[in-house]
């Protein structure tokens, strides 16, 4: 996958952010993030951590999440500790990734049109 510089932002290890946060592109995390995320695509790598809501197209989880999550994609490696709910429409989990989540399915694009903590109808 070819990623363009311009579109990639990334919370370093060791920095911690807090509040509502929308991102265009890829947004790399290697620290802390807790609040509403939103974002095209996000990547997170060991020993990151995101807690609250996250709204993203493709997630790619090495980290730990904790709480709701809408997403298109979900990509759990074997480092990965998810917990809380999870709607989706694609799910991969590595052999060692940790998934302790209701989840409920979505039909692909559905998860443009939801929010986290939003029940499909």
């Amino acid at each position: 996958m070819k990623i363009n510089r311009d579109n990639v932002s990334i919370v370093q290890a060791g920095c911690q952010i807090e509040g509502m946060l929308k991102f265009s592109g890829y947004l790399i995390v290697a620290g802390t993030i807790k609040g509403q995320l939103e974002a095209e695509t996000v990547i997170t790598r060991e020993g990151s951590g995101i807690s609250g809501n996250l709204h993203a197209q493709s997630l790619s989880v090495a980290g730990l999440i904790e709480g709701d999550i809408v997403v298109e994609t979900l990509s759990l490696m074997k480092t990965a500790d998810v917990n809380g709910t999870v709607q989706c429409a694609n799910l991969i989990v590595e052999e060692g990734g940790r998934l302790n989540a209701t989840i409920t399915w979505l039909n692909r694009g559905d998860s443009a049109s939801l929010t986290p903590g939003t029940p499909q109808s």
